[in-house]
């Protein structure tokens, strides 16, 4: 539901589906489209914190994966 409220530039929506799915279960990918959709908004700061806190998870849950 996130991904299809950021495609019709729901921000709010799509920000808010987005941060219920990464309550129920955080994913890096989630963490991204949470990030796009916060920097639509001009939210930079919390945009930029929000592709860190993805990108933990991703190490976490592979930490032999290179990026």
């Amino acid at each position: 539901m996130g991904r299809l409220a950021q495609a019709n530039k729901l921000w709010a929506k799509a920000e808010a589906y987005l941060r219920a799915s990464i309550e129920h279960g955080p994913r890096g990918e989630t963490y991204q489209a949470l990030a796009e959709v916060l920097m639509a908004q001009d939210k930079r700061d919390a945009a930029a914190n929000t592709y860190k806190q993805g990108l933990d998870v991703m190490l976490q849950n592979n930490p032999n994966k290179v990026i």
